[in-house]
């Protein structure tokens, strides 16, 4: 918590507060600069979108289809269907996410994540919990141990009830706790414990004696446990992670103090001082002169009286060169758009999407690990809500989910660029009417389509319907030019009997 308190000083501070600060009614220092803060926000809204498009599917359900076919009661047929009905639960779980209000937990979820390294989003799983909406909790809130192949082993969260904001049943216990009122909160305890084989034993507690809260004993597998623990840059020998932030924490804290002592230079420059020469003949009626309107006459010496200059431009001009320089490296790292644009008068439209593309390589590995540690184990319970709840119909254990986002997307943008790349040099140096003797256009289009992420057979026709379309096509005009032969020689002998 003191790594992320530094993190969040730099960027956010109301993320992590210092610790014993009042909740919702202390004052922290603003930073002098906005960088951190900026980057920070920008990062969990890339992240957020890559996480969870808008209106598009983050993945797809995989069919294994050599394990059915091992298995020989099994036909095509039977697999096709498989996999229209897979491609409908991908359909009904993403629906499901949009109806969750799923990205809002999300983004606080990312942004404890960059600053901190860790946090825990509570997820519905279960027909008893499926009223409750997901929710992040604050880092400071719950205590999490892990295994050595970083598994969730042991889990505690604290939080603060009353008796007025309790259920019935609860304000009676907290009412029954020695010392308490209607609005004193009290804290409430979830704990968490992995046993043996594989399943998570959960109870809720109450008060600082913790006594065990009736009717909120439950086992879960690990699919349905509601909770999920989450790692921006996961170190398998310690339970909490590191965020983004607190990698670059050296260049944060550099521009910090150099854009402090430009504030505090620039307000000393700003002073408007007068400096007036002891000895002059003006001294004496300096009150006088202080007092005249604008545009009045006064007597007097010029050189006498000169405006206080600072003379530190130079200094000024070192100071914000660095700062710039720092600037502009964390600006790369949290992927702001002003360090895709290279100081030039003209920059094009291409080597800003090129830029872009290497910018957002460098997250790769963060992507991969958010993919395996949070959108899949997302995707697996919220189909064990749907499932739980009959919004589902089971799923086969030979279809598995698949993330098509974050580092799989990545390496689609890659093989996008080297496909357009490709065709472009291609008809550069053979010339169009070459190409479109040796270019499979079918090949071409579902290259094209996988690269984008698409399904081809949704949207183009079949080779034997592309051909009949063809061949219809061709049939067309060949009866056009009949039709229109027949007509001209109808007409050349109407013209014909006219004249004789």
């Amino acid at each position: 918590m003191d790594r992320a308190r530094r993190a969040a000083q730099l960027t956010i501070p109301h993320l992590f507060p210092p610790d014993g600060a009042a909740s919702g009614t202390e004052e922290f220092p603003d930073p002098y600069q906005s960088t951190g803060a900026r980057g920070v926000n920008n990062l969990a809204s890339k992240l957020l979108l890559t996480l969870l498009p808008p209106g598009a599917p983050f993945f797809r359900f995989i069919v294994d289809k050599e394990s059915l076919q091992v298995s020989g009661q099994i036909t095509q047929e039977d697999i096709a269907e498989i996999e229209q009905s897979a491609e409908e639960a991908a359909r009904a779980v993403t629906e499901k996410v949009e109806t969750l209000s799923l990205r809002a937990a999300t983004f606080e979820h990312l942004r404890y994540q960059i600053v901190g390294g860790t946090s825990l989003m509570f997820l519905p799983t279960t027909e008893a919990l499926k009223d409750r909406l997901p929710r992040t909790y604050h880092p400071e809130q719950f205590v999490a141990e892990h295994s050595q192949d970083g598994q969730v082993v042991a889990l505690v969260i604290r939080e603060e009830v009353s008796k007025e904001t309790a259920d019935p049943r609860l304000a009676l216990m907290i009412q029954a706790l020695p010392g308490t009122n209607s609005r004193k909160k009290v804290p409430l305890w979830t704990v968490a414990v992995l046993d043996d084989k594989g399943r998570y034993h959960l109870e809720q507690q109450i008060g600082k004696d913790a006594k065990a809260i009736p009717g909120t004993q439950g086992e879960f597998r690990k699919d349905e446990f509601p909770y999920l623990v989450n790692f921006i840059n996961k170190k398998y020998w310690e339970s909490y992670g590191r965020g983004v932030v607190q990698e670059y924490l050296g260049d944060l804290q550099s521009l910090e103090g150099l854009s402090q002592a430009l504030v505090e230079a620039a307000a000393a420059a700003a002073r408007l001082l007068f400096i007036v020469d002891p000895n002059s003949v003006m001294s004496p009626d300096i009150k006088q002169l202080a007092n005249r309107p604008n545009g009045a006459f006064v007597m007097g010496d010029h050189d006498a009286i000169k405006a206080l200059s600072l003379e530190k431009f130079a200094d000024f001009q070192v100071t914000f060169s660095q700062a710039q320089e720092i600037k502009k490296d964390l600006q790369a790292v949290f992927l702001l758009s002003q360090a895709l644009q290279r100081d030039a008068e003209r920059v094009t439209a291409e080597e800003i999407r090129f830029m872009a593309n290497e910018l957002e390589a460098t997250l790769g590995g963060v992507y991969s690990l958010q993919a395996q540690e949070f959108q899949l184990p997302m995707v697996e319970k919220i189909m064990r809500l749907m499932l739980n709840t009959k919004a589902l119909r089971e799923i086969p254990k030979d279809v598995k989910p698949k993330i098509i986002t974050g580092i799989e997307g990545l390496g689609k943008g890659q093989e996008l660029l080297r496909v357009r790349g490709f065709l472009q040099d291609l008809n550069a140096t053979l010339g169009p009417e070459v190409v479109s003797q040796v270019l499979d256009v079918r090949k071409t289009a579902d290259k094209l389509g996988s690269a984008y992420g698409i399904i081809t057979a949704e949207i183009l026709l079949s080779e034997e319907d592309a051909a009949e379309a063809q061949q219809n096509a061709q049939l067309g005009r060949i009866t056009d030019s009949i039709g229109s032969a027949v007509v001209k020689e109808v007409g050349e002998n109407s013209r014909q009997d006219t004249g004789g």
